[in-house]
């Protein structure tokens, strides 16, 4: 009976310690599905951030294209009114001039 008694303590002994390596694993197995979730997180931010840096590259470039058009138009209205100043002298000096012609 007391070989009984042995083996039964030695098979609880086995089991305790099993259960204890069980639970090791389920540790570390949850330490490794925090970090893979840590990772998988990351790697979504990282996504995020490469789609902030090209949304503000194109919008970068497109601003860099309305100065340019809107210093171009700048330039364009400079000229206009320079030509309108122009023609405007022009016009009253021919008005000088035909006044000058009447009389």
């Amino acid at each position: 009976m007391s070989s009984l008694n042995d083996e039964l303590a030695a098979l609880r002994s086995q089991a305790h310690e099993a259960t204890e390596r069980q639970q090791t694993l389920n540790q570390a197995v949850a330490e490794k599905r925090t970090k893979v979730g840590n990772v998988e997180i990351l790697c979504a931010n990282l996504q995020k951030a490469r789609f902030i840096v090209c949304f503000s590259i194109a919008l970068l470039t497109w601003l860099k294209t309305v100065v340019a058009h809107n210093e171009e138009m700048a330039e364009l209205r400079a000229v206009k009114e320079s030509l309108e100043a122009t023609q405007l002298a022009a016009q009253k000096k021919q008005e000088a001039e035909l006044k000058c012609l009447h009389t």
